[in-house]
């Protein structure tokens, strides 16, 4: 993924591109953040968030006032597929059950490691970002 550009973006949809993203990333960020970040104005960033909600349905909750922040329903993410949780616990089940079978350890250590690498790809590809606040 691109990283957001810090300074003014060329036009109003890569601006938006980069709000999607900031808050898929991050989940919840406060009005001043995204003026900052983006370097516009209030109103700008107000009315770009209404657009990602009308026109990109973004499930937006928007808290105004002077503690006011942006966040997202939990759930949406930036057209990604990620595991849940049952699936992610399945694949780590699935993994175990493989590292403690008789068949992995009759596999070669280039076999082993292999295997052992594309598990942990699928995990890092499918798990849901962690985000620190």
């Amino acid at each position: 993924m691109r990283e957001i550009d810090k300074e003014k973006s060329s036009s109003g949809k890569e601006r938006r591109d980069g709000i999607m993203l900031f808050l898929s990333r991050k989940r919840k960020t406060h009005y001043s953040e995204l003026t900052q970040i983006f370097n516009v104005s209030n109103p700008t960033i107000k009315k770009d968030l209404d657009i990602l909600e009308e026109t990109y349905r973004i499930p937006l909750i928007r808290q105004t006032g002077t503690d006011g922040y942006i966040a997202v329903l939990d759930g949406w993410y930036l057209n990604t597929v990620y595991l849940s949780p049952n699936e992610e616990h399945l694949l780590n089940t699935v993994s175990a059950v493989i590292r403690n079978n008789d068949i992995y350890n009759a596999l070669s250590d280039t076999s082993r490691t292999n295997l052992g690498e594309q598990i942990l790809n699928l995990k890092k590809k499918f798990s849901k970002p962690v985000v620190n606040e």
